[in-house]
């Protein structure tokens, strides 16, 4: 499950299919598509319909 930030900075709970794990990496096979912004940070904080302000990475 994962994080999705959705219409008018909406949090949507979605879940998804999990590929290869390493240390580092995760790929997922299903349930994201291009474009889709996820949520980062304390994520114990987050929970469906929670409005966020969307900041861009540095």
């Amino acid at each position: 499950m994962v994080y999705v930030i959705g219409s008018e900075a909406r949090i949507e709970k979605r879940d998804v299919a999990l590929g290869t794990q390493t240390q580092q990496c995760v790929t997922i096979l299903s349930g994201l598509s291009a474009g889709d912004r996820l949520g980062a940070g304390d994520l114990s904080k987050l929970k469906g319909g929670t409005f966020v302000k969307i900041q861009d990475a540095p």
